[in-house]
């Protein structure tokens, strides 16, 4: 009896189905840079679990380290205000002749941004002083793009 009664939970067992593996966290850190005059300095990762970790560093509301949780309609949409950027690994907009194909101007600030996902790991640095009249339309659209997120209580605007 009690054989069978074993004999019968390993069955049963085998019926059992694994849960399936979470999908795999997503994440576009996106960084800014310092300027003359009072940009903020931030750097936030935000992932598509909804968990944001943010940095204030200079020139923000909220200055120091703090974590909070953001709607997946937030995350969609602040991905999806990067998307058309998103280099296949680095692309730069720099500041020296060396990275920057036009006329540099000084001291305008510029973000970093990395996209990190299970197979890709993608970098962009935009400084916003790289040939701007041929490059206004993306800087404006990356500056823009943290708007999608709830960042007024931290930013200050």
């Amino acid at each position: 009896m009690k054989k069978s009664i074993l004999a019968g939970l390993f069955l049963l067992g085998g019926c059992v189905t694994p849960e399936s593996a979470a999908p795999p966290v997503e994440v576009i850190e996106y960084r800014t840079s310092a300027c003359f005059g009072a940009c903020p300095v931030y750097h936030i990762a935000v992932s598509s679990d909804g968990v944001v970790a943010w940095e204030g560093i200079q020139h923000v509301a909220t200055s120091g380290r703090r974590q909070f949780v953001i709607q997946p309609r937030e995350w969609e949409a602040f991905k999806a205000a990067l998307a058309p950027y998103r280099p296949t690994g680095t692309q730069v907009y720099g500041s020296t002749p060396e990275t920057c194909s036009g006329p540099i101007a000084t001291d305008a600030p510029g973000v970093e941004i990395r996209w990190r996902d299970n197979d890709r790991d993608d970098y962009l640095n935009a400084y916003f002083g790289c040939d701007l009249e041929a490059n206004r339309a993306l800087y404006q659209a990356l500056a823009d793009a943290p708007d999608r997120l709830p960042l007024n209580l931290y930013i200050g605007r």
